[in-house]
């Protein structure tokens, strides 16, 4: 629920917020049984976003 509202929040505002646009989709996809319920859902993230080894 938060990332959902901190995505609408920024693009009322213009502002990306693709980390949490990520979020919300991968919750929606296990919440709508398109994926598991698992720790594997971290590399549906682009790994350029990260700093650190994954």
């Amino acid at each position: 629920m938060i990332n959902g509202f901190v995505c609408q929040t920024g693009r009322q505002h213009g502002i990306p917020t693709p980390f949490n646009d990520k979020v919300v989709e991968i919750v929606t996809g296990i919440e709508a049984g398109r994926l598991p319920l698992s720790m594997e859902n971290v590399e549906l993230f682009p790994k350029e976003w990260f700093t650190y080894p994954l």
